[in-house]
């Protein structure tokens, strides 16, 4: 009986101890989930593809384009990115008083600068300044060829450099899908 004893003792211990293991193991995935949210994208930013390869769209892709009302000067912007690394060409719309005040378009996925070729001469006649860029790989925009180097962090940094450079810091902000992330 006493044998009995112990082997139930000695199994119940056992299903202890394969718990705490199993608990262990999910605490250190949970936290190694955090660790991995967290530095991913600085991880993505500091160490994505050394020499991304980019692509310009041909300006005689866009011939036409001012028969369907996007009869806009185009304008062009590159970025540094610190250590002689330098972000795609982006290009932007910017109509209207450059001292009148700023309405800033975002576009979202697929579109780009032309979903509001309506609206900007509205806008300007209204008396605004109007700034719509193509983020990068949308548009009159360069084009990385590999997705992994699309990122949320990029497209702000993108768009933070590109508002330094108009020295635009106050706007209406007009966003369409995910241009309002």
């Amino acid at each position: 009986m006493g044998s009995s004893v112990c082997r139930s003792m000695a199994e119940g211990y056992k299903k202890i101890l394969i718990s705490l293991v199993l608990l262990c193991l999910t605490i250190l995935s949970l936290l190694l989930n955090i660790v991995k949210i967290i530095l991913s994208p600085l991880w993505r930013l500091l160490v994505g593809s050394r020499v991304p390869v980019v692509v310009r769209t041909p300006e005689d892709r866009f011939q036409g384009i001012e028969k369907l009302g996007y009869n806009f000067q185009p304008n062009y912007l590159s970025i540094d990115a610190g250590c002689g690394i330098k972000f795609p060409r982006v290009h932007f719309v910017d109509e209207g008083p450059r001292e009148g005040p700023v309405v800033l378009c975002l576009h979202g996925e697929p579109a780009w600068s032309f979903l509001y070729r309506k609206m900007v001469p509205v806008f300007v006649n209204a008396g605004y300044r109007v700034v719509v860029p193509d983020f990068i790989g949308f548009g009159k925009s360069d084009k990385y060829t590999h997705p992994d180097n699309y990122n949320h962090e990029m497209h702000c940094f993108v768009l933070r450099k590109l508002l330094d450079h108009l020295n635009i810091s106050q706007m209406t902000l007009v966003c369409q899908d995910w241009g309002g992330l």
